[in-house]
């Protein structure tokens, strides 16, 4: 049987079960043990659930003030300490948008496997392979 360790102590548990509850039984799916397992249980839906929610900052302090807010909240945050063993605090994306960058600017080095799968589709379906692409 598999489960996530303990994280953040009474706080993380209570927002993990918020999770939960909005992912789980508010959607109708899966709760718990009920969740198939992603890598190894083919035969068996996951039951995964979702939640989304949407917030307008504009019903409760406007966007002006919203956006200031974050922008100190975002300063803070990387102003912290990096824990022991890491350079810089990372705020959630920043490590994608910087690697998105990278890859816009100098192109991505593809696996040998990967290219030949790509030239095949490529024959299979009428799209030439672009050396310069």
């Amino acid at each position: 049987m598999y489960a996530l360790r303990p994280l953040g102590g009474p706080k993380g548990y209570a927002l993990a079960l918020l999770v939960e509850v909005l992912s789980g039984v508010l959607a109708g799916a899966g709760i718990t043990h009920g969740i198939g397992r992603m890598y190894d249980e083919w035969d068996r839906p996951q039951d995964v659930g979702h939640f989304v929610l949407a917030l307008d900052p504009e019903a409760f302090l406007g966007r002006e003030a919203f956006l200031e807010r974050m922008g100190a909240l975002w300063q803070a945050l990387k102003a912290t300490p990096p824990a022991p063993g890491h350079a810089e605090v990372l705020l959630p994306g920043e490590l994608e948008a910087r690697r998105r960058a990278q890859a816009l600017g100098e192109g991505l080095e593809l696996p040998e496997k990967l290219v030949r799968e790509l030239q095949a589709l490529g024959e299979r379906y009428g799209v030439p392979w672009r050396e310069d692409a």
